[in-house]
């Protein structure tokens, strides 16, 4: 995503200020969002909101500011998928959930996963497939600016070539943890636990 000046939405019931973090849909896969809007839909049945992107952010708005607000939400519902863990802005979202939950140590109070579609977490193999994603892109831009200085990524291309690395990094340990919860098995399931009162 990019930078955008947020305008506050409407805060749950709880007080609490909850955030959905996934990735768009595209023509390959128009229902990824599907899953999104179901889930934000209950939440407002019972007189919750959750904080998504596409209806919180307007024209000039800051990206980045809204990834840095999701990564300190007080709860952030994860729609996993490999797109989502391939796309820079959900793994930039990713990382500071991360990083501001191991601060606190209360990952696993604050985040609620849910797998889109089978997709697969469960192994190390899972994991490093990931990280090697990540690395890729960093040795390919590194490799890029290898016979010229690099200042030619610029300050911004500097601090995306940064996270990127970290990306490769801790991917593998955000997956762990992930992977070491119990997790339900149907939608219906996981809907009734994370929106109980």
């Amino acid at each position: 995503m990019g930078e955008v000046a947020l305008q506050p939405g409407p805060e749950p019931a709880t007080g609490e200020t909850w955030y959905v973090s996934y990735a768009w849909a595209d023509e390959d896969t128009p229902e990824r969002e599907q899953d999104v809007d179901r889930l934000c839909k209950a939440a407002k049945a019972q007189g919750r909101t959750i904080l998504r992107d596409k209806n919180v952010l307007r024209p000039g708005d800051s990206i980045s500011d809204f990834m840095r607000r999701l990564g300190k939400g007080d709860r952030v519902f994860v729609m996993l998928s490999d797109k989502y863990l391939k796309s820079p802005n959900c793994m930039f979202e990713l990382f500071m959930l991360w990083q501001n939950c191991q601060r606190d140590g209360d990952f696993n109070d604050r985040v609620e996963l849910w797998v889109l579609n089978g997709f697969k977490i469960g192994q190390v193999e899972d994991w490093m497939d990931r990280a090697e994603y990540w690395l890729e892109r960093v040795e390919k831009l590194n490799a890029r600016v290898q016979n010229r200085s690099a200042t030619v990524l610029g300050e911004a291309g500097q601090r995306q070539l940064m996270l990127m690395e970290q990306f490769s990094r801790h991917v593998v340990d955000i997956l762990a943890l992930f992977a070491d919860r119990v997790r339900e098995t149907t939608w219906d399931e996981w809907l009734k636990h994370v929106l109980q009162p």
